[in-house]
């Protein structure tokens, strides 16, 4: 499709590149599918691998954010940020890490409305210094508290979206819950209808304790 839309084919009118771009958004809509399935499947077989590290928050949040500019600016969306420059390291796999970003900020756009906003913020965690509160709020359409509850199960989907050609398999948020509770920390979600929506979770702060731990198994043998 996109050699094609690129003209290497031979010239395409108008009318066929509107095909051509309708044709390639749907194949990248099942791309995103099938990739929610196989991490699903990697999931529930306990193949879903993470290689934990010192990662910046700040940098992770700037590139994730800065991936969606472009689609929060075409829908009128304001992106914001609250990240304080003096936050530990995360202990975190980098790419799963901008993974959870991503699906929760891509979350929140399906449910935003033009002239709303998306605001990401972090602290440490009040009720463990060891643990970093992570928050994506927006200010769409609002969670019930039966929504809140389930949004997270395999398959579940909130059905208020405002982009209704955003259709998915109700993977993306089973999957993050997965990846934060894989990396030790904890997720869960606020909101009232029409009043926007919250999404926390917890990630644990790098420590050479944790470092050290990770290099052994649990009977103090080096891990090969």
């Amino acid at each position: 499709s996109t050699i094609v839309l690129d003209g290497l084919g031979g010239k395409v009118t108008p009318e066929q590149k509107e095909y051509l771009e309708i044709a390639l958004r749907n194949v990248r809509q099942l791309q995103a599918m099938v990739g929610d399935l196989l991490e699903a499947a990697r999931a529930e077989s306990g193949k879903l691998v993470i290689h934990q590290r010192g990662v910046s928050l700040n940098l992770s949040v700037d590139e994730t954010l800065g991936t969606f500019s472009a689609n929060a600016r075409q829908k009128g969306i304001q992106l914001r940020q609250y990240v304080p420059g003096d936050l530990p390291l995360l202990y975190v796999d980098p790419r799963r890490l901008k993974q959870i970003l991503t699906n929760l900020i891509d979350n929140a756009l399906k449910f935003t409305q033009k002239d709303g906003s998306i605001t990401v913020r972090a602290g440490v965690f009040g009720e463990d210094p060891d643990f970093i509160h992570v928050s994506v709020t927006d200010t769409g359409c609002g969670l019930s508290p039966s929504d809140a509850e389930r949004v997270f199960d395999r398959l579940y989907q909130v059905d208020n979206s405002i982009d209704a050609n955003r259709n998915g398999l109700g993977l993306g948020l089973h999957i993050t819950k997965e990846l934060v509770v894989r990396h030790g920390g904890r997720i869960w979600a606020e909101g009232k209808v029409g009043e926007g929506a919250t999404f926390n979770f917890i990630m644990p702060v790098f420590s050479l304790k944790r470092l050290l731990q990770s290099l052994f198994d649990n009977d103090g043998q080096p891990i090969s």
